[in-house]
């Protein structure tokens, strides 16, 4: 990542991806970011993104998780951070 993402006071961050996304997670922990939604393929993954400081894991494997991402956040995330695109400071499409 080039530059520092600004954290607005109530960031939403949705992160996709695995190993490289469980330092993301405890970094934008420890920057404040009040809901960090992570994604995995598996429950067991998934309990691993929130042991480490995400407020939401969800499995897409078993799990619509655009469906799941509009319940937990309904006016969209501050940033998509995906491992092939980077990260993305947009709001989220509804």
């Amino acid at each position: 990542m080039l530059g520092r993402p600004v954290i607005s006071p109530l960031p939403r961050i949705l992160k996709l991806g695995v190993a490289v996304g469980q330092c993301l997670i405890q970094l934008a922990k420890a920057e404040g970011a009040k809901s960090i939604i992570a994604t995995a393929g598996s429950d067991e993954k998934t309990r691993l993104c929130e042991e480490l400081g995400a407020t939401n894991g969800i499995n897409y494997k078993t799990t619509d998780w655009g469906e799941e991402v509009k319940k937990i956040a309904p006016d969209g995330v501050d940033f998509i951070v995906d491992f092939i695109l980077g990260i993305l400071p947009l709001h989220s499409p509804k």
